[in-house]
């Protein structure tokens, strides 16, 4: 009995399935394969193919649709399968990198594949939600892949460039929360139409008097919390200042310290977010006081683990790194110490 002919829906759905499966996959976190005779350099030159492959191939799904006649479900299960052997070889190249080069570099790499997979996925859909015609969507999913391939060019090709990157990503986030706290100043730490609940149109609103505002004694509190959130963005740019002097990323003991300082940095965002969150109108000091140290004790393990590693090793005169780094604890201390102090007993309102 001859098999039941597939339809172009069909293998579009199956076709949005396999990859998901990919996807589904790589964010498992899946062991690396063993690192013998692994070379770097090999590595991100045929990584660099398989990008300009998967571009290509974007392409050429694209073009097949861009104007009549529709590809038969037989020439579009051809599309299908070159597609996937070139997510195939992707996958295959992430999961060679080996973890000796570093867990953050790993990461960003996943991401970056991940990126690629789902980008495809969506250029799919979409040729199929429009019933496999030239649409304004798979246009712009199309640029949309071209995009995610184009990445690869500017992205981390070892430990300490991924370690920077994140970073980075790491310092835009803190920055939002300082200048978040700023902001609120200018409400009296109200979280009407701010952090706390947004106003709709279906609720009334509430008379300024029922506003809960900050107190002199909350006012107070708000200068150390500004030079504890202060010191959080001054302890990253140094840490990343110091990491784009003397970071290395060759030998396993430094590679281990670069992906060390993102674990710890990693905590810094969420930490600041939620000192920041319970500084809105009303205070409660005791929270206050709990998310301070605790904003404190990440800072703290950062400078220590950085004033024991490689980062801050340097043949330059010039540059004493224990001199901000002893700085920058004096100042977490004596800011959470403020805190503690201003919020050790409540006024009455």
């Amino acid at each position: 009995m001859a098999a039941k002919s597939r339809s172009t829906d069909d293998v579009f759905r199956s076709f949005g399935e396999n990859l998901q499966l990919v996807v589904d996959k790589l964010r498992e976190n899946v062991p690396p394969r063993d690192a013998t005779d692994f070379n770097l350099a090999e590595y991100w030159t045929k990584m660099e193919m398989v990008f300009k492959a998967m571009s290509f191939e974007a392409t050429k799904l694209a073009m097949c649709f861009a104007s009549p006649p529709v590809p038969s479900p037989e020439e579009c299960q051809s599309l299908m399968s070159s597609v996937e052997m070139k997510t195939v070889a992707l996958v295959s190249l992430y999961y060679g990198l080996p973890k000796e080069q570093g867990v953050t570099l790993r990461k960003r790499t996943r991401n970056l594949v991940i990126g690629v997979v789902e980008s495809i996925k969506e250029l799919a859909e979409n040729i199929k939600r429009a019933g496999y015609k030239s649409s304004e969507d798979q246009l712009k999913s199309t640029g949309a892949v071209w995009a995610s391939c184009d990445i690869f060019h500017s992205s981390a090709k070892n430990n300490k460039e991924a370690v920077l990157k994140e970073l980075k990503s790491t310092s835009g986030l803190v920055k939002d929360a300082f200048e978040e706290l700023n902001e609120a100043k200018d409400t009296n730490g109200s979280s009407v139409d701010g952090m706390g609940f947004m106003m709709t149109d279906d609720e009334p609103e509430l008379d300024q008097e029922e506003e809960a505002v900050w107190s002199d004694q909350d006012k107070a509190v708000i200068h150390p919390a500004l030079g504890l959130a202060n010191a959080c963005k001054a302890c990253v740019k140094k840490v990343t200042e110091a990491i784009n002097r003397s970071g290395k990323s060759v030998e396993m003991v430094h590679i281990n310290e670069l992906d060390e300082v993102v674990e710890i940095a990693d905590e810094i965002s969420p930490d600041l977010d939620e000192l920041v969150s319970c500084l809105y109108a009303p205070m409660n000091y005791t929270v206050i006081r709990a998310n301070a140290s605790l904003m404190a004790d990440v800072l703290h393990k950062l400078l220590n683990m950085v004033r024991a590693s490689h980062i801050v090793t340097t043949d330059d005169p010039k540059i004493d790194n224990s001199k901000w780094l002893d700085f920058l604890a004096k100042a977490i201390d004596h800011n959470v110490d403020q805190i503690k102090n201003i919020t050790k007993e409540e006024i009455p309102r």
